[in-house]
């Protein structure tokens, strides 16, 4: 359960109760802190009931980080509501990490142009909560085969970087015990050659797979399965897809 949290009211509250209790601002902040704390355990532990083979994969520090991201970005869109920003994070993870960056998602949670709308500041708050039935029949099936998972392990102001640097950055979080900071541009660069080489550059978060590919098997890898990857009789959707099957099959990462 998830309450409803005013950051506008909780502004307006300093002026009165500050003065009232005699807190400084160091201690406000402090007791901010604390809550926005608690608020992303309160995250942490309802996608990992919610999704079980997602976050427990990874180690905490890289789960924190994880659930850090998702919940700047579902703020990047105005809510301020616990409820609505749990919401959020959760069709990240379910349906598209990338779904924010969706015009068409964003035209149906932020106001209005014309100004009919009379709702307050909660405008894309009460619209998240209300998505299962303004959404029309079938975005989410179009939202999820543009699915882009670098999203997942960037923060919302990596999303207008160069894609090698959020290959980077996400790597760091996906292979955090096989990354070597002095290496880490040289594989991005290796993963992203491999999937214009194989054809599988069909979306951003491609090279994330063939870097986890090379890292993982090694550059000169000869799995037997790997011939079925590189042949272009087979759609490069379904041999991304395949890759990613075989590298959670045989290291249970998700890349």
């Amino acid at each position: 359960m998830f309450f409803i949290m005013n950051y506008e009211a909780l502004a307006e509250t300093k002026k009165f109760v500050m003065p009232m209790l005699k807190i400084n601002a160091r201690q406000f902040k402090e007791f901010e802190n604390l809550a926005e704390q608690k608020f992303l355990e309160a995250i942490h532990a309802h996608l990992t009931e919610r999704h079980p083979d997602f976050l427990p994969r990874f180690p905490e520090p890289v789960q924190h980080q994880i659930v850090t991201h998702m919940v700047a970005r579902a703020r990047s869109t105005g809510v301020r509501w616990q409820s609505a920003i749990a919401i959020l994070c959760d069709l990240m993870e379910s349906i598209a990490p990338n779904l924010l960056a969706s015009p068409h998602v964003l035209s149906q949670i932020t106001p209005r142009p014309d100004g009919i709308e009379t709702l307050g500041s909660d405008i894309a708050d009460r619209r998240v909560c209300a998505l299962h039935r303004i959404m029309p029949r079938g975005s989410w099936a179009a939202l999820e085969q543009n699915r882009d998972d670098l999203s997942l392990y960037t923060p919302p102001e990596y999303d207008a970087a160069a894609l090698p640097h959020r290959l980077a950055y996400a790597l760091n979080l996906v292979l955090w015990d096989h990354i070597d900071q002095n290496n880490v541009s040289s594989w991005v660069e290796w993963g992203m050659s491999r999937a214009v080489r194989d054809g599988l550059n069909v979306r951003e978060d491609a090279a994330l797979a063939t870097c986890a590919w090379g890292i993982l098997y090694g550059q000169n890898s000869t799995q037997p399965w790997e011939d079925t990857i590189c042949d272009p009789v087979w759609p490069a959707r379904i041999r991304l897809q395949l890759l990613r099957a075989r590298i959670m099959i045989d290291f249970g990462r998700r890349v």
